[in-house]
């Protein structure tokens, strides 16, 4: 069972991300409309509103952060708060929003868009590049969640929750593009539904699923789950590796009265040691 790291209860937090540099653990509550940095050393939090919804965010390579908002994506300025607005590859529609994203081996940005309403197919995965020119990867997503590499493999992944799939590109590392889809992991509904991942060093994905209160390490090569981790609440959301401990973000958002009495630490960070690291963080190159 994971533990509480923090009792921050977020409205929906997502999108941890380790920071080495610092020795911070970024992360967002989405409808909070906050980028968090969480010092695991400390304990300590501190929120950083930027106004809007957010989805995820990343590092970059010369400083300062990016995220992905509702309105698009921007820079923005830790120490400020300051935003400096790039680009909305969805131009301006009020009906979506981003919801996560990584940096790939070669600083390129990821970032996938959902529908308020679910609305099937309302989606896309976005690429930004360092010169900020934009690509969009994948048409016809319900709910875009986690992105993975496996560089040794030429391996990308990516997670639409509602099909209860995590699905495997082949991943050209030169151009960042992508082919031949195939389905890696098929999860049952007990699983729920795969949300935000993270890869480790021996090339397995470490899943947050939403709806049944667990963390799954997969095995993408066979499809097969090698390790359960539970979780106090319904809702965890995403995941991290700091070294060898997992960091878990969870959502509050959504639950029963009834059931939030029942799991009044939903919307916390929850901790465990896997015994395995994380593989390589990767900062945008822009």
């Amino acid at each position: 069972m994971a533990e509480l790291a923090i009792d921050i209860r977020a409205e929906l937090g997502e999108g941890p991300l380790w920071d080495a540099t610092r020795g911070i653990l970024w992360w967002v509550d989405i409808l909070g409309a906050a980028v968090h940095a969480f010092d695991p050393a400390t304990g300590t939090d501190r929120a950083i509103p930027v106004g809007e919804h957010v989805g995820t965010v990343v590092t970059r390579r010369n400083g300062g952060l990016l995220v992905a908002l509702r309105s698009g994506l921007a820079a923005c300025d830790p120490a400020s708060g300051r935003l400096e607005r790039w680009a909305d590859p969805e131009c301006g529609r009020p009906d979506l929003r981003f919801n996560d994203g990584k940096c790939d081996p070669q600083g390129r940005f990821w970032a996938g868009t959902m529908a308020y309403d679910t609305t099937a197919g309302a989606g896309n995965l976005w690429r930004l590049d360092p010169d900020r020119s934009l690509h969009r990867m994948l048409s016809g997503v319900t709910i875009s969640n986690g992105v993975a590499w496996d560089a040794g493999r030429g391996w990308f992944y990516h997670i639409d929750s509602p099909t209860r799939c995590i699905s495997v590109f082949d991943f050209d590392a030169p151009s960042g593009a992508i082919a031949h889809r195939r389905t890696a992991i098929t999860c049952t509904a007990a699983d729920g539904f795969p949300d935000g991942c993270v890869l480790d060093a021996e090339g397995l994905l470490w899943v947050a699923h939403w709806g049944a209160g667990q963390v799954v390490r997969w095995d993408p090569r066979s499809g097969r789950a090698v390790q359960r981790i539970r979780v106090p609440v319904d809702q965890p959301s995403a995941v991290a590796l700091v070294g060898t401990r997992l960091f878990i973000t969870s959502a509050r958002t959504g639950l029963t009265p009834e059931r939030l009495a029942q799991q009044p630490l939903a919307g916390g960070i929850f901790t465990t040691d896997v015994g395995v690291p994380g593989a390589p963080v990767h900062a945008f190159a822009g």
